[in-house]
C-alpha cells in the first residue's frame, strides 16, 4: 500500500542519514587523532625552541628600552638574554640539586639562542626585528612557545614521578617552575631594580595555563583522571591558542584573563578579600570576555572538551 511504501521510504532516509553521520563522526575522530598525535610528537628543537628564543630576546629588548643598552653593554645584554631564555632550566636544576649552568651543555640550543639574540639586537638596519613586527607573527610564535611550555610540564612531571611516583605537590611545583620560570625571574628583577614590595602573583594567563596543565597531567599519571596524555595535551593547546588569539584582538583593552574570575571568587571565599573589589574585577573580566571574544572563541573550550571526550570514548 501507499502507507507501507511511504514508511519504507522514511526508514530508508533515516538509515542513510544515520550512515552519513556515522561516517562523518568516524572521519572527524580519525583526523582528530592524527592531529593529536602530530602535536604530541612535534620536536621541541628547533621548531618550538626557535620561536621561544625570538620572543625572549624581544622581551629583553623591551626591558632594556631599545638598542642603546645593547650597544654600550653587549655582554650584560647577552647574559640577560641567557637568563630570560633559560629561566626554567636554571631554577629546575636548583630544585634537583644539579648545576644551574647545566643548560650550557646543550650546544645546539645555545647556538640558536645566540644567533637569534644577535639578529634581534645587531642585524643590519634592524631588519630582523622590523620584519617580525611588520609580519605580525608574534601570535604564531607565542602559540608555539605555549606548546613548548606544556611539553616542559609533561617532561617535568615525568622526571619527578620517575623518582617519587604517585606524588602530587613536588611534581606540581617542579613543573610550574620549569615551564614558567620566567615569571619568577621577572619578580626577582622587579624587587632588585625597582624596589617594589608587592606580593608575588601569577602575572598572566600563559603561566596559569601551564599550572592547569600540571594539575591535569599529574591527575592523569596518578590515576585520578582516566584520560590519555594526547587528548590532555590537545586540550591544553586549544586553551592556549584561544587565549592567545583573544589577547591579540584589537578590541581587547587589556589582556583578557578568564582565570581571574574564578581566582577572585576563590580568594574571597577562602581568604576574605574585599567583596566590592572582587565583584568589580570579576564583572569587568566577564564583560571583557563576553564583549571581546567572538562566539567561536568563547565556545572553544567546550568544543575542545567535547573532542577530548569523543577521543577517549
Amino acid at each position: 500500500t501507499a502507507y507501507e511504501i511511504a514508511s519504507c521510504l522514511v526508514g530508508s532516509e533515516m538509515c542513510i542519514r544515520d550512515s552519513i553521520m556515522a561516517l562523518f563522526n568516524n572521519v572527524v575522530a580519525e583526523q582528530l587523532e592524527v592531529l593529536q598525535d602530530a602535536i604530541y610528537k612535534i620536536p621541541s628543537f628547533p621548531y618550538l625552541w626557535t620561536p621561544h628564543c625570538i620572543l625572549m630576546s624581544m622581551a629583553v629588548r623591551a626591558t632594556v628600552g631599545g638598542l642603546r643598552f645593547s650597544r654600550t653593554n653587549p655582554l650584560a645584554c647577552y647574559m640577560m638574554a641567557v637568563i630570560y631564555t633559560f629561566p626554567g632550566g636554571i631554577l629546575a636544576s636548583l630544585l634537583l640539586a644539579e648545576p644551574p649552568l647545566a643548560f650550557l651543555a646543550h650546544t645546539p640550543a645555545m647556538v640558536v639562542m645566540s644567533l637569534v639574540w644577535y639578529l634581534v639586537f645587531y642585524a643590519p638596519y634592524d631588519i630582523f626585528y622590523k620584519l617580525v613586527c611588520f609580519l605580525h607573527i608574534r601570535l604564531p610564535l607565542g602559540f608555539l612557545q605555549d606548546i613548548l611550555r606544556i611539553q616542559l610540564v609533561i617532561a617535568a612531571i615525568q622526571t619527578i614521578h620517575a623518582v617519587y611516583p604517585n606524588t602530587i605537590l613536588y611534581p606540581f611545583v617542579f613543573a610550574t617552575v620549569k615551564s614558567s620560570g620566567f615569571m619568577f625571574i621577572k619578580y626577582a628583577e622587579a624587587i632588585i631594580f625597582t624596589n617594589k614590595s608587592n606580593g608575588f602573583v601569577v602575572p598572566n594567563h600563559h603561566s596559569k595555563t601551564c599550572i592547569l596543565a600540571a594539575i591535569l597531567f599529574i591527575a592523569s599519571d596518578i590515576g585520578y583522571l582516566e584520560i590519555d596524555k594526547k587528548p590532555l595535551l590537545f586540550l591544553c593547546v586549544l586553551i592556549a591558542l584561544s587565549l592567545r588569539i583573544a589577547s591579540m584582538m584589537p578590541s581587547a583593552n587589556v589582556e583578557p584573563d578568564p582565570y581571574l574570575v574564578f581566582e577572585n571568587v576563590a580568594c574571597y571565599v577562602l581568604f576574605g578579600q574585599d567583596e566590592n573589589k572582587v565583584e568589580t574585577n570579576s564583572k569587568d573580566h566577564a564583560q571583557n570576555i563576553g564583549k571581546d571574544y567572538p562566539k567561536w572563541l568563547t565556545h572553544s573550550l567546550t568544543y575542545s572538551l567535547t573532542l577530548c571526550a569523543t577521543t577517549v570514548s
